[in-house]
């Protein structure tokens, strides 16, 4: 072989553009799979003078996934590869991690002042052993103490950790009026508002790992009760109508302090959420967890391939995918088939918007592991009136709406797993797909004299559960949903590519563990 010279790169450029501006192939069935020449060969076919050389290696690099390009091009240009990252050393301790237990009584007022002493009535402080011990157990015989929370935090050193001890209040925000068969309606509208507490604290380990530094707040929100009403006009009517306009009380307990493994800290001054008799006094015991060995992974080293998954959910008018696909088409019966370029073309036009009668609900991007399990959650929360309570004063009955919450959407679960050479990807997939029939049907009845309209929300959930295998860098096509009331079909649209990190040094800012992942195993 003769390599040639000030040539060579002009063609090898040429070469890569035309190359990366063909389509890429896509295909769901091993039928369609042939062997991939390794890198090396393909790099000589590059700097060959024969045109038949050439021409394999535009065959060979024809739709190939980055990384199998990113290794021929490192294969011309006369680079080494990358060596592995070194797997973690026997011996070396894991990150100090602190556990924070916390207790919060609620307690008469004037407890904390009973038991702490006049100067520790706000903030936290300090105790000692002895003085928690002896504390702990004051609390627990008093019968008017009562442990409303008991959380507990695992946080590593210098990582931010949080605690939510929230409840929904729901409320009626305004009333509208909706035409219905020509009939003017009121309708109540309805809004939540997280109520309880929030713990965040943040540890950092002293070098000797003698003391522990936190720096946080316990924050507690409440909702005077009971919640005061207005008058308001009618959204779209006449007349007025009586909503209620919630007062939200907040109260912050700092933490800033700096202890010894073991150490128990009071906080005070946090009054309590509803009974303006009582008081909240928290115990919180921090504990060091010693850094545990770590044992060499002989699989650390495989973990720098990753699998990135465009996933767009479509809603599709009877006969456009017949049109597109001229052929079988996604049902319950055989939920999956491949898409070649030519038909992901036809399917979303040229700016991937979606032709005439396809509709891109969402699109959603992840990036995972290979073998990582993942989910995408694309969901709306939607209140209804499910019910009233009856509550009765010196004024009469009064009628509290009970507030129900549900979600319809998209939920995708996946695990990929690369085959060796890196050319095809086997998928698990768990698809659900709910949908809220809208508007809510409702009924109105009465209770205690009052007339009350309650909502029966109709969910309807298909579930489409499918194992198979793509070629990276290729398209499927996932149905077997419910149609909605149109006729229009959903259905999910699945991209997928490999990239090795150790031979694709631009896949270096790639998020390999993104949010709601679980952490390779």
């Amino acid at each position: 072989m003769v390599r040639r010279g000030p040539v060579a790169p002009f063609a090898f450029i040429v070469l890569l553009v035309g190359i990366l501006a063909l389509p890429g192939g896509a295909s769901a069935g091993d039928e369609e799979v042939s062997p991939m020449p390794a890198p090396a060969r393909v790099a000589a076919w590059v700097l060959s003078d024969d045109e038949a050389d050439l021409k394999r290696a535009v065959h060979a690099l024809t739709g190939a996934p980055p990384a199998y390009v990113a290794a021929v091009i490192r294969h011309v240009r006369g680079l080494p590869a990358e060596p592995p990252k070194p797997a973690v050393a026997l011996g070396k301790a894991a990150p100090p991690t602190v556990l924070l237990e916390a207790r919060i009584y609620a307690t008469r007022r004037g407890t904390a002042k009973m038991l702490l002493g006049e100067r520790r009535m706000r903030g936290s402080h300090l105790l000692r052993a002895a003085e928690a011990d002896v504390l702990r157990e004051t609390l627990e015989a008093m019968p008017d103490a009562k442990v409303i929370r008991a959380p507990s935090l695992v946080v590593e050193d210098g990582i931010q950790g949080t605690v939510r001890m929230l409840a929904p209040i729901s409320y009626l925000q305004s009333v509208k009026t909706e035409t219905r068969d020509g009939v003017a309606v009121r309708e109540p509208v309805f809004d939540v508002i997280q109520e309880g507490l929030v713990l965040e604290v943040r540890p950092v380990v002293s070098a000797d790992r003698r003391f522990i530094t936190l720096v946080g707040a316990l924050t507690q929100t409440a909702v005077e009760r009971p919640i005061p009403t207005r008058e308001v006009r009618v959204e779209g009517g006449d007349g007025t109508a009586e909503v209620q306009a919630p007062t939200v009380k907040e109260s912050r307990l700092d933490l800033h302090f700096t202890v010894r493994d073991g150490a128990t800290v009071a906080g005070t001054g946090l009054a309590h959420p509803t009974e303006p008799e009582q008081e909240l006094l928290v115990l919180l015991r921090v504990h060091l967890v010693p850094g545990a060995e770590v044992s060499p992974d002989p699989s650390e080293t495989e973990k720098t391939r990753v699998v990135t998954m465009e996933m767009r959910l479509l809603r599709v008018e009877s006969g456009v995918l017949e049109r597109v696909l001229g052929g079988a088409v996604p049902d319950a019966d055989e939920p999956l088939c491949g898409l070649a370029a030519a038909q992901v073309v036809g399917l979303l036009g040229p700016g991937r918007r979606g032709v005439a009668g396809v509709e891109i609900l969402t699109a959603s991007r992840l990036t995972t592991f290979d073998g990582q399990h993942a989910n995408v959650s694309v969901l709306d929360q939607v209140s209804y009136v499910k019910d009233f309570e009856v509550r009765k004063n010196e004024n009469g009955v009064m009628l509290d709406p009970v507030v129900g919450t549900l979600q319809d959407g998209l939920v995708f679960d996946v695990t990929p797993r690369i085959n060796e050479d890196r050319t095809r990807i086997a998928f698990e997939t768990r698809t659900t797909w709910a949908v809220l029939e809208r508007p809510i049907a409702d009924f109105t009845t009465t209770i205690e004299g009052h007339e009350v309209t309650i909502q029966i929300p109709e969910l309807r959930v298909s579930r489409v559960r499918k194992d198979f295998e793509m070629q990276a860098g290729g398209y499927v096509l996932l149905g077997g949903f419910s149609d909605d009331a149109g006729g229009r079909g959903t259905y999910v649209l699945l991209h997928a590519a490999v990239t090795d990190i150790r031979d694709d040094p631009d896949a270096a800012d790639i998020n390999l563990v993104p949010r709601g992942l679980t952490p390779p195993r």
